[in-house]
Parts: C-alpha cells; sequence; structure tokens
C-alpha cells in the first residue's frame, strides 16, 4: 500500500469519515435559534469552534404560513431563517425539520388527509426553494408518535401509513427542486419498549414504515436514542445502547431487504437533579465515548447531540438542562471535553 493511500485513510478516520452510501459521519448538535440571545450567526461561530460540522434546526409549517396561502419568513423564525442562510458560509451543513400543524388545516391537527398534506407540500416547495443551496438535509417530521410539538392531537395520533404518504409527497416535491436534497423520515425512539400514545411501539410502527417502502423516498432514517430513564439499565450505557442499536439496524435491514442508513439525530443526557439525571463530568465521558463508539459503525451516518445550550437554570427541570452550555452561555464540563475530542487535540 502506498503511502499516500494510507495518508488518506488515515486523514479519513481523522474527521470521521467512514465509507457507507459514499458519505461521511456528521457530528453536530441541536440548536434553539429563536430562544438566543443576540444575532444567530455568533453561535454558529461558537458550534464550529466546538468541532461540530452540523446543527439540527425546526422550521415550523406554522410560522412560514401565517396567512392562509402565503409563505414568508415571519418573526418567529427570523433568528432560524438566517441560521440556515448563514451555515454553508460558517462551514456547517444543516438539518431542516418540516414540522407541526397549521392553524388552517384541521385545525392545526396533524396533516392526516389530501388537503393539509397538499399544504405540507406547498409549506415544503416555498422551503427548499428559499434554502437550495444553503440546506442539504430535510427532515419530515419531528418525533411522530408522541407527538411532540402536537400535544392536543396526541390522542388520535395518525398512523404509520399517513406518515408515509407525508414522507412520499414532502420528498418528491423537494426532489424536483433540488435532486441532491437529502430525505430524513422517522425521528422516534428504537430503545424505547413501550407504547405511549399509539397502540404500537416505535419499533413496530417503523417496520410498517419499511414494510410500506419508506426507503423508496426516504435517504436516511432519523432516530433518537435517548435512553437516560429507560427501564433496562443495560441500554443506558453507552456499551448497551449502541449494542441494541446494532441488533435493532440488522433487523431493519432484514425487512427492508436493504441497507438502511441511520443518523442519530438526536441523543443527549440531562444534568438536572432528578431520576435519571447525570452529574456533569458523568455527562461529558458519556456524549464523548457515545460519538467515539458510534463513529465506528458504518450505518450510522450522523450524530446530533441535543443540544447546544440550557433551556433554562432552574437545575429541577429535566427538559432545561441537556445543553453543552449553561443557559448564560459558560460551558459545562461536557463542552471542553467534546471539542477536544472532535478537534483531535
Amino acid at each position: 500500500m502506498s503511502k499516500v493511500v494510507i495518508f488518506m485513510k488515515i486523514l479519513c478516520l481523522m474527521i470521521f469519515c467512514y465509507p457507507f452510501y459514499g458519505m461521511c459521519t456528521i457530528i453536530g448538535v441541536g440548536t434553539h435559534f429563536q430562544g438566543y440571545r443576540g444575532d444567530s450567526e455568533n453561535y454558529l461561530v461558537k458550534i464550529k469552534s466546538l468541532g461540530f460540522t452540523s446543527f439540527r434546526e425546526d422550521y415550523p409549517w406554522s410560522n412560514v404560513e401565517k396567512t392562509k396561502g402565503s409563505f414568508a419568513v415571519s418573526d418567529s423564525i427570523r433568528k432560524k431563517d438566517s441560521a440556515f442562510l448563514k451555515a454553508k458560509g460558517n462551514g456547517l451543513e444543516p438539518v431542516l425539520i418540516l414540522d407541526y400543524g397549521n392553524k388552517f388545516y384541521n385545525d392545526g391537527d396533524y396533516p392526516r388527509n389530501e388537503e393539509s398534506i397538499n399544504a405540507f407540500v406547498k409549506y415544503a416547495t416555498w422551503t427548499a426553494t428559499r434554502f437550495k443551496g444553503k440546506v442539504k438535509y430535510y427532515e419530515v417530521w419531528n418525533e411522530w408518535t408522541i407527538g411532540t410539538g402536537m400535544t392536543k392531537y396526541r390522542k388520535n395520533i395518525p398512523s404509520a401509513e399517513i406518515y408515509f404518504n407525508l414522507v412520499k409527497a414532502t420528498s418528491e416535491a423537494i426532489k424536483k427542486i433540488d435532486p441532491d436534497a437529502i430525505i430524513l423520515a422517522g425521528g422516534f425512539n428504537p430503545l424505547e419498549q413501550r407504547a405511549k400514545f399509539i397502540d404500537v411501539t416505535d419499533t413496530v410502527w417503523f417496520s410498517q414504515l419499511l414494510k410500506l417502502g419508506i426507503l423508496n423516498y426516504a435517504d436516511g432514517i432519523s432516530i433518537h436514542t435517548y435512553s437516560y430513564l429507560n427501564g433496562r439499565r443495560s441500554l443506558r450505557t453507552v456499551e448497551g445502547n449502541l449494542d441494541y442499536l446494532d441488533s435493532f439496524h440488522a433487523a431493519s435491514e432484514k425487512i427492508a431487504g436493504k441497507g438502511v442508513p441511520f443518523y442519530i439525530t438526536e441523543i443527549g443526557v440531562t444534568n438536572y437533579t432528578g431520576p435519571g439525571g447525570m452529574k456533569e463530568d458523568e455527562a461529558a465521558n458519556y456524549i464523548k465515548e457515545y460519538i467515539k463508539s458510534a463513529i465506528t459503525r458504518n450505518y450510522i451516518k450522523g450524530v446530533w447531540i441535543y443540544d447546544l445550550i440550557d433551556d433554562g437554570k432552574d437545575k429541577s427541570k429535566r427538559d432545561f438542562n441537556f445543553g453543552l452550555l449553561n443557559n448564560d452561555l459558560s460551558p459545562k464540563q461536557a463542552a471542553p471535553v467534546v471539542s477536544q475530542f472532535l478537534n483531535g487535540k
């Protein structure tokens, strides 16, 4: 083997590049730009300096179509919009989530009929046109099966077939505008063994999608692999979490009859004081080791840590304390640990 070839292989590993479907593993972070103080670009610089190559952020339908049939950048998404427009200029490849209902269709319910699916597709079409050349990754919905952002409709979450129809129509529309776009679908947790708001578990729901042919319209599958409160304590460890994922992935490929690229679009631990919370040093090691182990698996195409900044200051609230940075932007212990690892220091 020539020295040039050896050097290129080493370089490939250093930047977390693993040959699979001709792509490399992306390491990103979840964001909430609209709630951040100051200009979005300051946070893009921070994300890049930490060693991440991507961020994941939603671009909700209700904030784009505030007047029925008319699409525009409202004040509700102005900072998000700026982040997506400036991402590539700051060396980042963002993931844009198309999600949630709109009051003009089904009283804000899920897109579950032809009219509302067509309306969702028009919003997706406008969004993809706006960000062509700026955004490559589009995710269709976020956490469909547990009703995130859709609390009012959790008692009647649509079936896998309806979600499939939404993904199909949205993917076809985006690909017409940007054939190079990468469409992600799923947004579920394969480690969760309970059925929360629908009558099947997430794994059964996903098997239904595979049988319907979701991979004909999705280039990758988005999964959330939280396990800090999982009843099976072995799954709370990095090794147990990813070993389970290996088995789940193998079973998924058997159903699909072909490769199934996974994107871990959310994984994180909370530093709150309640059950499942981790101390900062424990969280720092968990996040680093999770990334380190995940990137050795060829079927995992990306990992996004949830999230960049704590949503609040109250340490007793679970959802406030997932950040790599405190709410005042000071770094937690995880920030330098992960940054040094990602930057190869």
